[in-house]
């Protein structure tokens, strides 16, 4: 799917928002709430990120507790008010979370960048930087959005 939003930013020369979003301390919920009630955490977790974006964008699992989204034809102050909508949906879930270091509740740290289609950047840079954004973002405390301009370096 990747693939075909980063083909299709590239024809069109339109942006492409990239979102990770990671469960800020998810080991330590697994570890004081079991992993049924993980599961049950990473489902609510995907039906606030599915809620909060448009019929045109996708979501998936990366990973144990990481998910990536993809805004087709979104600049980044677009980005910012989805990844917020976002952070504000998974914060009304109000998911108790006696085991993190920064809240009571289950939070989520999110980092994003925008490719604007036709630039010379492969797909694993685009990755790249948006994983360092979520990097950031959890280097900075976690529990935040953190937005990562791509870099002429990274460009070229």
């Amino acid at each position: 799917m990747f693939d075909f939003f980063y083909y299709r930013a590239n024809q069109e020369k339109r942006p492409l928002a990239v979102l990770f979003i990671d469960i800020d301390f998810f080991k330590n919920y697994n570890d004081f709430y079991g992993h049924q009630m993980g599961d049950k955490v990473i489902s609510s977790i995907a039906a606030a990120i599915k809620n909060s974006i448009r019929h045109v964008d996708f979501v998936a699992r990366y990973g144990g507790e990481e998910f990536v989204v993809l805004l087709p034809e979104t600049p980044a102050q677009g980005a910012y008010s989805v990844a917020a909508n976002i952070y504000k949906a998974i914060e009304r879930q109000a998911i108790p979370h006696a085991a993190s270091l920064v809240s009571k509740y289950v939070t989520i740290s999110l980092g994003f960048t925008v490719y604007t289609g036709g630039l010379k950047m492969g797909q694993d840079r685009l990755i790249h930087a948006a994983d360092q954004a979520l990097y950031r973002a959890k280097q900075l405390g976690r529990n935040q959005i953190y937005y990562q301009p791509l870099q002429v370096a990274e460009i070229a």
